[in-house]
């Protein structure tokens, strides 16, 4: 018996690795993602930008935020020496408000920092354990203070008991004697409040 022959008008069948079949499925995914981010909608049923005298586009206007909440808001640093607003502080501060730790629910001082910019957590490197921060690439390990008195040793600490945590970036021997060059980190004990 002979091989069923194929007649001249009949397609030839794509492998399932052919080049052709791969571009169909690469553009039907691509399609299906396009209609997932635009919400449904093909571009061809949105309507054009409008055009200005002069042919350009204009500029897209977002609406206003108004930020009404002061939790977050920390306006001074505590310590003695700088009694002026962190506005017109001449040093780059981070304040990280007891607010902030709730609603974050931190349990270590690594948990409470990992949102400010500038400092990068150590996992025990160097053989050190406890708080092992970096700030701007300099090791902060001496650099841990707590009501602005050096808060030495090689622990975890845990904010229970902290009003709120300040970083300030950059030389700090004015306020902290001798430090590196990166920064320190402050950390504020709770007070009674009414």
């Amino acid at each position: 018996m002979s091989a069923p022959s194929r007649s001249a008008s009949a397609k030839p069948r794509l492998s399932r690795t052919s080049p052709t079949v791969f571009k169909k499925r690469a553009f039907t995914a691509l399609a299906a993602l396009q209609g997932v981010m635009a919400g449904g909608h093909s571009k061809a049923q949105q309507a054009p930008p409008p055009v200005t005298d002069n042919g350009a586009k204009p500029a897209a206007q977002m609406p206003d935020v108004v930020v009404t909440a002061d939790d977050y808001k920390a306006d001074s640093l505590s310590l003695p020496k700088s009694g002026e607003p962190l506005l017109t502080t001449p040093q780059s501060a981070s304040v990280v408000t007891s607010q902030v730790m709730k609603d974050q629910g931190v349990s270590t001082l690594r948990d409470s920092l990992r949102n400010v910019s500038g400092i990068s957590i150590g996992a025990g490197e160097g053989s050190y354990q406890g708080d092992n921060l970096s700030i701007r690439g300099f090791a902060a390990r001496s650099d841990i203070y707590l009501d602005g008195m050096s808060d030495v040793g090689n622990y975890n600490r845990d904010p229970f008991n902290l009003e709120e945590v300040e970083v300030l970036k950059g030389p700090s021997s004015t306020e902290f004697g001798r430090g590196s060059s990166g920064g320190v980190v402050n950390m504020e004990s709770k007070t009674p409040h009414l």
